[in-house]
């Protein structure tokens, strides 16, 4: 480097270039920045170009690195404006003064423009300003917001449509027209690339979303050239056993069944000839096992040079439908044998009119009618006339419900006799029509048993309640079925309890009126655990009563166990006349004893008491046997008081002998 003198002694430096040339410094100096500009540049495409995973924070980080070198500023940021919401994106450099901005709920995501910043995105222009407190374009800066005393700003547009903002801030030195010039121009290649990007995106989101409804979708998508080979083949061909690579490449026909590749090879080239496919194509398609499936296939033509090129097709696997559909003709079929075989009578009616659409033969049979008669008949005049107005509010309800029960009703017939029926109603829907179903239910049959078991059930109460005995029946869970009035009053069992059916309940109530209340209900416990037994006790009651109780279970007519049943009887008087007839038994069978004993025991008395009379009118006061034989007469009037009493016990088992026997 060489200087030159000038005016005022002032040295100025030039360059000599290799030719000899001298530069002046500032020139020198502005080649210098064109140059890291043009290698910035270069430096972003290259890295957006070389990487196809970029995303839009990589990239608006990288170009606002560059802007940050070349111009010496502080800090500054990237945005874009997000296409879907209009909003600006501002989540680059932004973050590395993060910690230092003190703004409350902070975010780098700006849904309104304001400040000096928004200046420049709504006026689509650069700014640059070295006092930018000063600036009348400024709105202030946010409490906590790092102090911006420097700001050079510029839009990203593209085809004059705003895609984003590079702005920076606080250099050392001064900004210049330079630094807006490069800004400037980064600005340019950052719109380039941000609306690329979205382009971009937006590209490889349809594709993805095309390549996610061909993945997701349960038809064959593929296509064939104007020489029928197939060129795509989506992956639902591994449903079928095969690879997408073992079809692409081999002629669709290989895949038709034999039977179908006549119909299929003109298809294809009328397609060809005329530009236009069929509707629909019905045909079956081999899979790699060797069966077939039935497919349905609608096609598209793809034109070239305004020929057919390509032909696009959808395959729609139909096997299951086929096959339900032969299964709707098979049920069509029974239903049709069931309908006409019926034990019960089937009317279809039309749920608006009330018209009979069908019937079958025993619906004949039933109202006296034929087919031909009850097909356009109104179903009211199935039922008597005087009940319409009843039987048509049914209709409407049983139709508004769609399916009904009605347990007592009349069928009409023909002659006039009136015939108890059941209905069973349901709303279906036939060829696209609703129809009412009814199956009406001969009941006449049933109506008279009924009316049978209704007697005897009142036969069965009456002796019931007229029983003697007290009786209860409980079922196999211990609930209680059945009871009479008898068993409720000779157990004193409350209202209640007789109220809540729980033969738990009424155990507990009369525990306190057992003398042994631990020995009757283990007796209860275990014939409930062993229901074939068969059991009768007696059971002795705390206020002198005693009750003969039997149980035995209850069967079905197939042997399957119901419950049990227990019967009680009062047997407090029985046992005390027992008592009494046991005692005159005994009284009589003692007189039979007692009577001829006395009798022959007063006899020797009478022989005792005459010869000790005769001694004693022998002898002299003075004799020392007299009290002897005084002792002796005494002890035979005692004796013959005894005999006295003996005969008048053994004369008979009155009140009286029962006296006797007591003293």
């Amino acid at each position: 480097m060489k200087t030159n003198r000038k005016k005022g002694g002032v040295n100025m430096p030039v360059i000599v270039s290799p030719a000899g040339a001298k530069k002046p410094l500032k020139q020198r100096t502005e080649s210098i920045f064109r140059n890291k500009l043009d290698k910035a540049v270069t430096a972003i495409e290259n890295d957006y170009l070389a990487s196809a995973t970029l995303s839009m924070d990589d990239i608006s980080d990288k170009v606002i690195k560059e802007a940050e070198r070349l111009t010496g500023s502080d800090c500054g940021f990237a945005s874009y404006i997000d296409p879907a919401t209009g909003w600006l994106i501002a989540a680059t450099r932004t973050r590395d003064i993060w910690d230092r901005c003190r703004v409350p709920d902070k975010s780098t995501v700006f849904k309104n423009f304001t400040g000096l910043w928004g200046w420049v995105l709504k006026n689509k222009k650069p700014l640059l300003t070295n006092n930018a407190p000063a600036d009348r374009r400024s709105g202030g800066t946010p409490d906590g917001h790092i102090k911006i005393e420097k700001l050079l700003a510029a839009p990203a547009v593209f085809n004059r449509k705003l895609t984003g903002l590079l702005a920076l801030a606080n250099p050392r030195r001064s900004y210049t027209a330079r630094d807006l010039a490069a800004v400037e121009k980064l600005a340019r290649i950052y719109a380039i690339i941000v609306q690329r990007k979205f382009a971009e995106d937006r590209l490889k989101e349809s594709e993805e979303n095309y390549r996610a409804i061909i993945n997701a979708s349960r038809d064959i998508i593929y296509t064939v050239n104007a020489g029928g080979i197939i060129a795509y083949m989506s992956r639902q061909a591994e449903n079928y056993g095969y690879s997408p690579d073992e079809i692409v490449g081999r002629h669709v026909l290989e895949f038709a069944h034999p039977e179908d590749r006549d119909m299929l090879a003109r298809a294809l080239a009328d397609a060809l000839k005329t530009g236009t496919t069929a509707a629909l194509l019905s045909y079956r398609i081999r899979k790699k096992d060797g069966s077939y499936f039935y497919a349905e296939q609608k096609s598209g033509i793809i034109m070239k040079n305004g020929r057919p090129h390509m032909i696009s097709c959808v395959i729609r696997d139909v096997t299951e439908r086929r096959q339900l559909e032969a299964r709707i003709l098979e049920s069509e079929s029974k239903y049709r044998t069931l309908f006409e075989n019926a034990n019960a009578a089937i009317f279809l009616a039309d749920t608006a009119t009330g018209k009979i659409l069908d019937a079958n033969r025993q619906a004949e049979l039933l109202t006296g009618r034929t087919r031909k008669e009850l097909t356009g008949m109104n179903r009211l005049l199935l039922h008597p006339p005087e009940e319409e107005e009843y039987y048509q509010k049914q209709f409407r309800d049983h139709v508004a419900r769609r399916t009904a029960k009605l347990e007592a009703a009349v069928v009409l017939k023909k002659n006039g006799d009136r015939i108890p029926v059941h209905i069973n109603a349901a709303v279906l829907e036939i060829g696209g029509e609703k129809v009412m179903q009814g199956i009406f239910e001969d009941v006449t049959e049933l109506k008279k048993a009924q009316e049978e078991l209704t007697f005897k059930n009142i036969i069965l109460s009456t002796q019931q309640e007229s029983s003697l005995d007290g009786i209860l029946v409980v079922d196999e869970k211990g609930v209680i079925l059945s009871f009479n009035k008898r068993f409720i009053a000779m157990w004193g069992i409350p209202p209640d309890v007789a109220a809540s059916r729980s033969d738990r309940r009424a155990l507990d109530s009369v525990m306190d009126k057992l003398r042994d209340p631990a020995a009757f209900l283990q007796k209860v416990n275990y014939l409930y655990e062993h229901p074939e037994q068969k059991s009768r006790d007696e059971i002795a009651l705390r206020d002198g009563r005693t009750f003969d109780r039997y149980s035995e279970s209850m069967r079905a007519t197939d042997g399957s166990y119901l419950g049990r049943v227990w019967f009680f009887r009062d047997i407090t008087e029985n046992r005390r006349l027992e008592a009494e007839l046991i005692h005159a038994k005994a009284i009589e069978a003692a007189s039979r004893i007692t009577r001829p004993a006395a009798h022959d025991f007063n006899n020797i008395l009478a022989a005792i008491n005459g010869y000790a009379a005769l001694i004693l009118d022998t002898i002299d006061d003075k004799n020392r046997a007299k009290p002897e034989i005084l002792q002796i007469l005494k002890a035979v009037r005692r004796a013959s008081a005894v005999t006295e009493k003996l005969q008048t016990f053994g004369s008979g088992p009155d009140k009286k002998t029962k006296k006797i026997v007591d003293k």
